[in-house]
């Protein structure tokens, strides 16, 4: 039941953080035109990252290390709150003097604005990363939807009355303002609702070491997996393409996570029952719910995704205006990427048998790969150039897992998984290239939308199609068998 509760309070703070991230940016965007938003989005690449780096993987220990404190006595308990503000402390003076030093570097030479602007919107997005890190670790879930509802809220009054057309230190500003109203939220929350918590005395705080150890291993591999499901590229396209351009590719990008991101909400809570079945070691638990939840989780992301590359030209066109129709190409081919969400259910099986350790290493492989392959094909084709080099990493990103997921055991599992994703994917492609070669019409978009549908839905629940079809078609449904894999979501 609580379990349940976490879980649905979990879903509606993403939602509306998500629903409202987009909904700001698209008024944003508008508002300032391309090439003050195009500023933006490398100052928002650059504030995330410095947070990232600056944050030493703290957001992570709290969520992690938190829950104990309940169960620790009172002087430990202290003991460990102090150290852990301490550290929140260092991290966010880490963040003033990183976020200046490089923002003086970037724009000193434009005024004390171009460099406070963007300082102070880098420490909110952490001082909000800590928050809802500290949230999560006390399970306060309700204060994470306050938060973001909050967040929302005050950034629409604020794009309202601090942005200008052609002025991105407004529009940092309006980030700035969001990020500490859900900050406030979330303190005030904690200080109005405190919760008593038995101290037993019995329980002892894990060790010091295994703090620091637990934050640089998943400081490490944050950092990549940040720049790699992101907008690692970001610096490499305002290095090649002028600003336009990398607002074009900003809004490209901010759509495909906006469905990704959607995608993902499938995953809630499933962890937990992952990890109880893995404990157990009762290996067919996991398998079935896997393909259970990769088969609805890969039609929705291919769902959403035909759906985004056969609208790109009008969903740009209507939701950032017609200066960014630019970014219709690059969004189709970033869209194509979001497929490998689905691989996210594999990677929980993964996780767990490799310790992490096999994820954290494909994201650095991977984020160097898309900075190097960015840097090679943006100067050539403009951010259709670095929508490839992330098409092309995240679908091998997802293609290592698939493949990993058989070397850890479940093989019949991984080609199943893989032999589907290929399909699908195959499918999504040929209808993206009938549509950007034919430049198809509006009614024959939504018919090939409807078919793509159908024809993900019976690819990926086959086992009720295919008994259908091998009844009136014997030859036929038992060749789509063999071709397919046995087998489908139990």
């Amino acid at each position: 039941m609580i379990l349940a509760r976490h879980t649905a309070l979990n879903a509606t703070a993403t939602i509306i953080a998500a629903a409202g991230r987009l909904a700001l940016t698209t008024l944003m965007a508008r508002r300032l035109g391309p090439d003050a938003f195009g500023a933006v989005v490398f100052a928002q690449w650059c504030a995330e990252t410095i947070a990232a780096v600056a944050s030493l993987g703290l957001p992570n220990v709290l969520a992690r290390y938190c829950p104990e404190l309940a169960l620790a006595s009172v002087a430990d308990r202290r003991l460990r709150i102090r150290q852990m503000a301490l550290a929140a402390a260092a991290t966010l003076l880490l963040a003033t003097v990183g976020s200046v030093a490089i923002f003086t570097w970037l724009d000193g030479g434009k005024g004390a604005a171009a460099v406070a602007a963007p300082a102070a919107w880098c420490l909110a997005a952490l001082a909000a990363s800590l928050a809802s890190a500290l949230g999560a670790g006390l399970l306060r879930f309700d204060l994470i939807l306050a938060s973001n509802a909050a967040f929302v809220s005050v950034g629409a009054i604020a794009v309202m009355t601090m942005t200008r057309p052609g002025e991105p230190q407004g529009a940092m500003l309006v980030w700035t303002a969001a990020s500490l109203a859900a900050v406030a939220t979330m303190v005030g929350g904690l200080a109005l609702t405190r919760r008593a918590s038995v101290a037993v005395g019995e329980q002892g705080l894990a060790p010091a070491r295994e703090l620091r150890s637990y934050a640089v291993n998943t400081w490490i591999g944050g950092l990549a997996a940040t720049q790699l499901w992101t907008r690692g590229e970001v610096g490499v396209v305002r290095a090649f393409a002028p600003p336009a351009e990398l607002a074009r590719y900003g809004a490209a990008t901010t759509l495909s996570a906006r469905v990704m991101q959607g995608v993902n909400l499938f995953q809630c809570g499933m962890t937990p029952h992952l990890a109880k079945a893995w404990s157990q070691g009762d290996r067919d638990r996991i398998e079935r719910l896997v393909r259970g939840l990769s088969g609805v989780t890969f039609a929705a992301a291919l769902c959403g995704s035909l759906f985004v590359v056969l609208f790109a030209r009008e969903i740009v066109a209507g939701l950032f205006g017609g200066r960014f129709e630019g970014a219709a190409p690059a969004l189709i081919l970033v869209s194509l990427g979001t497929t490998a969400a689905g691989a996210g259910t594999v990677n929980m099986a993964v996780q767990f048998a490799t310790e992490g350790r096999f994820q954290r290493n494909a994201n650095l492989l991977g984020a160097v790969a898309l900075v190097g392959l960015a840097a090679l094909l943006t100067p050539l084709f403009g951010i259709v150039g670095a929508a490839t080099a992330r098409l092309v990493v995240i679908l091998g990103n997802g293609a290592a897992l698939v493949w990993m997921l058989g070397r850890v055991g479940f093989g019949r599992l991984s080609r199943d998984v893989g032999l589907r994703w290929a399909a699908s994917l195959t499918l999504l492609t040929a209808l993206a290239a009938v549509d950007l070669i034919g430049r198809a019409t509006l009614p024959l978009r939504a018919a090939m939308l409807l078919s793509g549908v159908g024809a993900f839905l019976a690819l990926w629940y086959e086992a009720r199609w295919l008994t259908v079809m091998e009844a009136l078609l014997p030859g036929l449904g038992r060749g789509v068998r063999a071709a397919l894999g046995a087998g489908g979501p139990s």
